[in-house]
């Protein structure tokens, strides 16, 4: 006696008998089993929600670092030539899109700085 898997093929033989056996998903056997919880411990799920809380406040933190960045250079725009940041004198859309980019890039660096 010799089990067949599907997709197998017979070679070298005249005849065969076999009996076919449904297995899927609506047999008795998988209909009646009971999928279990994922089991967690108190501690996994306390570090899980200490991890999401200091993701949440290092992106506040970011979020407002790079806010004031945006707020100080609308404010001191003419005395920032030293850093090398030179902004349109103008209030001109493309001021408020380089105020834009500006934000995004120090958020990104705050990320950066606070990941490590």
């Amino acid at each position: 006696t010799n089990f067949g898997l599907r997709g197998c093929s017979l070679r070298n033989i005249d005849w065969a008998v076999g009996l076919v056996g449904y297995t899927g998903h609506d047999t008795k056997v998988m209909l009646n089993s009971v999928k279990s919880r994922p089991k967690k411990s108190k501690v996994e799920r306390t570090m899980n929600e200490l991890i999401v809380t200091i993701f949440v406040v290092q992106v506040g933190i970011c979020f407002v670092g790079a806010l004031l960045h945006v707020a100080w250079m609308l404010f001191y725009r003419n005395a920032s030539d030293y850093l090398g940041e030179n902004l349109v004198a103008r209030v001109t859309p493309s001021f408020f899109i380089d105020l834009g980019i500006r934000f995004i890039v120090r958020f990104g660096n705050w990320m950066i700085l606070f990941t490590n």
